[in-house]
């Protein structure tokens, strides 16, 4: 049986990024995370696992270590961006590696600082290397999921904005044994974007492309032999 673990991002006393209208990251994460695991559920008939299903505070390692206990086959973080400004939107989706640019690093580095999660400069050497395992199908699967959403996306709404799939060292997604990505779905910060974000038919429209680029990625590619 196929199993997935879905982290939604924040909870409890971490509220994660806040926007314009007072609309918060954690609760985003959470009713997008249900949308997901519906989707997958009815699109793979797979096992789906949320980290939490309420409004809790879980810590990093709790988080990737749910995955690895139950020996999930994939592990997708679902996240919000955030920016000093209004004018940054689109989606942009994350597996672990040495990051892509200085902004991505400040991302990650702002997401394990929320937890109190710091990576050193050796630390981040020894994760490379041990990631090398799964970094080919993370990567593989971040590609399916980012352009699946996209794709669809687009397909009812208007400037959405494609960011790509880049890398960075995101402390949730450290240690994982199973194929692992973070999206970032949005930007809470951009009022547009936080008013679509805060639509169950947004959020809907966000889980049905993730679910079909994870069904895509498990059909296709590096995944298909090992997973159906």
């Amino acid at each position: 049986m196929l199993k997935i673990v879905i982290d939604p991002g924040h909870g409890g006393k971490d509220d994660g990024a806040t926007g314009p209208h007072g609309i918060k990251e954690k609760n985003l994460t959470l009713a997008i995370s249900k949308r997901l695991a519906d989707q997958l559920k009815q699109q793979l008939g797979a096992t789906v696992i949320l980290t939490r299903t309420t409004d809790r505070y879980i810590t990093l390692d709790q988080r990737n270590a749910i995955g690895n206990r139950i020996k999930a086959d994939l592990f997708i973080s679902v996240h919000i961006n955030a920016a000093e400004s209004a004018a940054p939107s689109g989606i942009e989706t994350y597996y672990l590696n040495t990051a892509t640019n200085k902004a991505a690093q400040r991302l990650a580095d702002r997401e394990n600082r929320a937890f109190g999660k710091e990576i050193g400069t050796l630390q981040r050497i020894i994760t490379t290397m041990h990631q090398n395992a799964t970094t080919d199908e993370s990567h593989e699967l971040a590609l399916m999921v980012q352009s699946n959403v996209i794709r669809g996306i687009s397909k009812k709404y208007n400037g959405v904005v494609d960011k790509r799939v880049k890398t960075a060292l995101f402390y949730v997604l450290v240690g994982s044994k199973a194929p692992s990505i973070l999206v970032e779905c949005g930007f809470v910060t951009n009022p547009k974007e936080e008013k679509r974000l805060n639509s169950a038919a947004y959020q809907q429209e966000l889980a049905s492309a993730m679910a079909s680029g994870i069904k895509r990625y498990l059909e296709t590619g590096k995944a298909a032999h090992r997973t159906l």
